[in-house]
C-alpha cells in the first residue's frame, strides 16, 4: 500500500546526498502484531498503540530514502498499516484510508482470526458541495448473493437486515456519524470472510463506495510422512504432506535429490478452512532408500516457511557380495575365508552358506555370514553359493575357488606367480533367483 505525498516544491535530502522530489515519496509501516508481550510503538512524540514494530521502511518510488519526520508532515495521511493479524486500532491512530482520488476513504484489507472483533472503517472527509443521504455496508461473499448488513439515515437512525452478522454487527460510535460510518463486527466466523462495501447515497453525483477485504486466518496444522515402498519401475507415492484447516490455503513445495515430482490438492471443509495435501512421487530403487527429503509449508500466518524433514524409505531384496577371495588358495594354507556381504532394506533375516554340489568341505566352518576355511584342501575346489534372504527376497551369489598346488621349495609368491592348478577350471556361475 502507498501514501501519496502532496505534489510541493518543497524538496528533501536522502541519505545519499540525492534531491528527492516530495511528490515521489511514499511511507509504509509494516506492522507485526504480537500476541505475547506487545510493545508500545512511538513515533514523533506520540504513541500509536500496542503493536511490536518489525520494520519501518520509509522510501521514495526509485528506492531512494527520506528523512522520516519530513515526509510524514507532508503526506497526506500519516502513513499505512498492513497487518499479520487483526488489532483494534485506537481512534487517536492517525491512519491513511482508501486512496488518492477515491472520495470514500477505506482500509483496503483487513485481516482477523476467528472469535476476534474487527472494525471495518468508512469516511467521507471531504463532502463539499456534495450532499450526504445515507449510508448503506453491503456484505459480498465469495460465493453467494451479496446482502445489506448495516444501513444508517441521519433522519431514521441506524438498522440492521436480517443478515449471517445480525446482533454482531453495530455502527461505532453509537449514535453513527454520517461522514464517519465505520461498523464493528464481533465474534467474526471463517464464513464472514469477503468484501465489505461502504455505499454513501449522495446528490447530486449519485452512489459512491469504497471496498474493504475481510481475510480470515487459520492456522493450519502442519504434518509430513514417509510412504514406505518396495523398489520398482514405476511412479509411486513415497512421501505426504499436509496442511490441514488453514486460512487462506497453504502453499507447499518439496526439497530432495531425488528424481520425482509432486502433485498437490485442496480441499475446502464447510468452516472456510483449507486442508492442502502434497504427494511426492518417483520410481523408487535401491540408492534412493535414506536420501532427505524436505516439506516446506508456506502460510500467511507463520513467520517463515516451516520445515518438515523426512528420510525416504525404498524396500529392496538383498544385494549380495562375497569377499575374501584372492585367487590363491593352495593346497596347505590354513586359515583363509570368505565374507558373504550384504545390502537390504529391510535387514536380511537369513544368510546361508552352500555349495554347487550339495556338500560341505570337513575343513570349511561357517559363523553367520562367514566361511572359514581352516586348511585348504582339494575338497575346497568347488563353487561356495551364499544365499540371502529378507522379506522382498531371496538373492544368491556365488564365486568358484581354484585349489593351487604348493611345488616342493617354492614360496608362496612363486606359487600365485605361477599359478600351477589342481583345477584350470575357473568359473562363476549364475544362480537363478
Amino acid at each position: 500500500m502507498m501514501c501519496q505525498a502532496r505534489k510541493q516544491t518543497k524538496q528533501n535530502q536522502d541519505p545519499q546526498g540525492s534531491r528527492v522530489s516530495v511528490s515521489q515519496v511514499s511511507v509504509v509501516i509494516l506492522v507485526s502484531i504480537s500476541c505475547g508481550s506487545l510493545e508500545v510503538f512511538e513515533m514523533n512524540g506520540g504513541k500509536y498503540g500496542n503493536v511490536s514494530v518489525t520494520r519501518l521502511e520509509i522510501r521514495t518510488r526509485n528506492r531512494s530514502t527520506a528523512p522520516a519526520a519530513d515526509i510524514l508532515k507532508l503526506c497526506n495521511c500519516s502513513y499505512f498499516i498492513r497487518m499479520s493479524s487483526h488489532v483494534d486500532i485506537p481512534a487517536s491512530w492517525p491512519t491513511c484510508l482508501g486512496t488518492s482520488g477515491q472520495r470514500v476513504k477505506v482500509q483496503p484489507e483487513l485481516a482477523s482470526y476467528p472469535g476476534q472483533t474487527v472494525n471495518l472503517r468508512c469516511a467521507f472527509p471531504d463532502p463539499k458541495g456534495i450532499q450526504l443521504t445515507m449510508v448503506t455496508w453491503i456484505y459480498e461473499p465469495k460465493d453467494g448473493e451479496r446482502m445489506n448488513i448495516a444501513v444508517f439515515h441521519p433522519n431514521f437512525g441506524p438498522n440492521y437486515p436480517e443478515s449471517q452478522m445480525k446482533g454482531r454487527v453495530t455502527f461505532k460510535p453509537s449514535p453513527p456519524e454520517l461522514s464517519s460510518p465505520s461498523i464493528e463486527i464481533s465474534e467474526v466466523r471463517m464464513t464472514d470472510e469477503g468484501r465489505y462495501i461502504c455505499e454513501y447515497a449522495t446528490y447530486p453525483d449519485g452512489n459512491e463506495q469504497g471496498v474493504t477485504q475481510l481475510v480470515m486466518l487459520a492456522k493450519p496444522l502442519n504434518s509430513a510422512t514417509t510412504v514406505t515402498v518396495n523398489a520398482g519401475t514405476q511412479p509411486v507415492v513415497v512421501a505426504r504432506c499436509e496442511s490441514k484447516d488453514g486460512r487462506p490455503a497453504a502453499k507447499i513445495q518439496w526439497l530432495t535429490t531425488a528424481k520425482g515430482n509432486w502433485t498437490e490438492k485442496s480441499q475446502t471443509a464447510a468452516d472456510n478452512t483449507v486442508t492442502v495435501t502434497s504427494e511426492y512421487r518417483l520410481a523408487p530403487t535401491a540408492m534412493d532408500n535414506g536420501k532427505d527429503l524436505t516439506c516446506l509449508v508456506n502460510h500467511r500466518t507463520q513467520l517463515k516457511d516451516e520445515s518438515l524433514p523426512l528420510k525416504l524409505a525404498i524396500q529392496y531384496p538383498p544385494v549380495v557380495e562375497i569377499e575374501g577371495y584372492d585367487n590363491n588358495w593352495y593346497v596347505g594354507r590354513t586359515n583363509v575365508g570368505l565374507l558373504c556381504k550384504a545390502d537390504a532394506n529391510p535387514v536380511p533375516f537369513s544368510v546361508d552358506w552352500k555349495t554347487m554340489t550339495g556338500e560341505k568341505p570337513d575343513t570349511v566352518q561357517i559363523k553367520e555370514n562367514e566361511l572359514k576355511v581352516l586348511k585348504v584342501d582339494n575338497s575346497v575346489n568347488t563353487t561356495f553359493v551364499c544365499e540371502v534372504k529378507n522379506s522382498i527376497g531371496t538373492t544368491r551369489e556365488q564365486i568358484t575357488i581354484n585349489v593351487r598346488v604348493r611345488k616342493t621349495g617354492r614360496s608362496h609368491e612363486q606359487v600365485e606367480e605361477d599359478g600351477d592348478l589342481i583345477s584350470d577350471y575357473k568359473a562363476r556361475e549364475c544362480v537363478p533367483r
